[in-house]
């Protein structure tokens, strides 16, 4: 059965010098199950996330300080934000620069339209869900068509696969992207809620994803994009970490940390039987 969008070559169109001199075989002989981050590896959601709370908590530091504020950073998100539910993230990062706000009334799901309430955790959870809506919506979300391709030969191959992210809208972006019917188990913001999960640096994501699989972690394959998950990964004792890395040094920064390979694209990885 046909599940999800056609795969195209992703390895004709790499230059000759990205090629890595290794390339990971994964084969059902050696492993059961793939668990993908969705965002990094299968779309471009970490720069829209970033984006989205770029304006947000921008917005709530131009109130405190005027025009001297000093700006919402990508050592800040890497740091106090990625990989964390909203509420979690969003706290994380005021008691960073010490700032209180109280938690304020909560508003419902469906209520998209954009706020400008920066006094409460609540107001600005909304202001940033709003901020990240629009940014899927207007045409800024893109895939990774090597993760697409990548996938298919999963498939086919009779492995099983996952989508991991704290994001709520998840669902939304797999359905955008007509990705969901490549993965048998997806865990995301309801699960969190559901099983009282914890973010990154932890692995509760993986493992709940395990569960849902029905397989070993030692016969399972987890392909990430940032060293905490590295990190968390290595210490569950997963069969083989892949990151998708940049350039040289990032890839000998995540070795050290705990990965098993470091690639610059999911065509270093060829599924055989």
């Amino acid at each position: 059965m046909a599940r999800g969008r056609a795969p195209r070559s992703g390895r004709e169109d790499r230059d000759e010098q990205t090629v890595p001199e290794r390339v990971e075989i994964l084969s059902p002989k050696h492993y059961d199950a793939v668990i993908f981050e969705l965002d990094g590896v299968v779309a471009n959601t970490v720069s829209l996330h970033f984006m989205a709370w770029q304006k947000t908590f921008d917005a709530l530091l131009r109130t405190l300080d005027g025009r001297r504020f000093e700006p919402f950073n990508r050592q800040e998100f890497r740091q106090f934000v990625d990989g964390k539910p909203r509420d979690e993230a969003i706290q994380s990062f005021l008691d960073a620069r010490n700032i209180t706000r109280p938690l304020g009334e909560p508003l419902p799901a469906a209520d998209e339209a954009l706020t400008h309430d920066t006094d409460s955790v609540y107001g600005l959870s909304k202001m940033k869900r709003r901020h990240f809506v629009q940014a899927i919506e207007s045409g800024q979300l893109k895939v990774d068509d090597e993760a697409v391709e990548l996938l298919h030969h999963l498939v086919q191959a009779g492995m099983k696969t996952a989508v991991v992210s704290p994001s709520e809208h998840t669902t939304r972006i797999l359905n955008i992207l007509d990705l969901e019917p490549l993965f048998d188990v997806v865990v995301d913001a309801s699960t969190f809620a559901e099983e009282g999960l914890s973010g990154k640096p932890g692995s509760d994501i993986f493992f709940e994803a395990l569960t849902r699989l029905q397989v070993t972690r030692d016969r399972t394959v987890i392909v990430e994009s940032d060293r905490p998950a590295i990190e968390a990964g290595r210490g569950a004792g997963f069969g083989l970490i892949v990151v998708k890395a940049g350039d040289g040094a990032e890839k000998k920064r995540f070795l050290r940390r705990g990965a098993d390979l470091a690639i610059e694209g999911l065509a270093d990885l060829e599924v055989r039987q």
